[in-house]
């Protein structure tokens, strides 16, 4: 409700949205006053998903989009290679000097997977981008900042 509150404000008076609230893990007990939505938005939500519910909610939200509606997710990305994570470490020091707040503290990979609580589960960029397929959509990467995404598909 909070989230919902805060995007409400942020928003206002800028478009015609409906914010909706529900359960991401039973999208088909999620009420939708109507059908044919041109873009659908979730921040921050995907990674406390398993992988099957995050399928199953793009399945549901490609049901609810216009033809050519758009559907933007901000999220997390799974990291999946140690050889590369000293790399991540830099690249988030430096996040962390340039704008005054960190990414993530993990001084190893190993610390990464363990501090991965078990609602915690980012997918891989590559997830995405094979679930929006098989949902009937065509994705795009908009922006990567460290680990965080934003990624953009359109319903054919």
């Amino acid at each position: 409700e909070a989230s919902l509150a805060a995007a409400a404000e942020r928003f206002d008076g800028r478009g015609d949205y409906q914010w909706v609230k529900g359960d991401l893990r039973a999208p088909g007990e999620i009420s939708l006053p109507r059908a044919d939505y041109r873009v659908a938005v979730t921040c921050l939500t995907f990674h406390d998903l398993a992988d099957v519910e995050k399928q199953a909610v793009m399945s549901w939200i490609t049901g609810h989009l216009a033809r050519d509606g758009m559907f933007v997710l901000m999220d997390r990305i799974r990291l999946t290679e140690p050889v590369l994570f000293g790399s991540q470490i830099a690249l988030w020091n430096r996040l962390e000097r340039v704008h005054g707040f960190t990414m993530r503290a993990a001084d190893s990979f190993e610390a990464y997977e363990a501090d991965m609580a078990s609602n915690n589960r980012p997918a891989r960029l590559v997830d995405y981008q094979t679930w929006f397929h098989e949902a009937g959509m065509v994705s795009q990467l908009l922006h990567l900042h460290g680990h965080i995404m934003v990624m953009a598909a359109a319903r054919l």
